[in-house]
């Protein structure tokens, strides 16, 4: 989408550590592009879920 030049308001890299993963979440982190990145070969949906929940509860109470 960026390459497109549409606005990605946030992007939540929690893959783990498949082939090129690390280097992919650095990519995204030097990218600029908005992101909650969890860094080197941790990682997984589940960690990717409770981000998304943690900010459904913020907005909900701010």
């Amino acid at each position: 989408m960026a390459k497109e030049g549409r606005d990605v308001p946030l992007i939540i890299a929690t893959p783990p550590g498949f082939t090129n993963a690390v280097e992919v979440k650095e990519k995204l982190v030097r990218s600029g592009i908005p992101s909650i990145v969890l860094r080197g070969t941790m990682g997984g949906s589940g960690i990717a879920a409770s981000i998304t929940n943690e900010i459904v509860r913020m907005s909900r109470n701010g």
